[in-house]
């Protein structure tokens, strides 16, 4: 239970190392949209060799 989170998708969330969000498309309605979440961004940047 306690790694259970509701939510609305507009407010977004992560998922899975995604961020799910609610942004306006290009015909100016309301889509989905999947982006990569700043957490696995971080953790990809730290295993990269230097």
């Amino acid at each position: 239970m306690e790694k259970t989170k509701v939510t609305h998708v507009r407010d977004g969330f992560e998922f899975l190392g995604f961020k799910l969000e609610l942004g306006i498309g290009q015909k100016g309605k309301l889509v989905p949209k999947v982006k990569i979440g700043q957490k696995a961004i971080s953790n990809n940047r730290r295993d990269e060799p230097a």
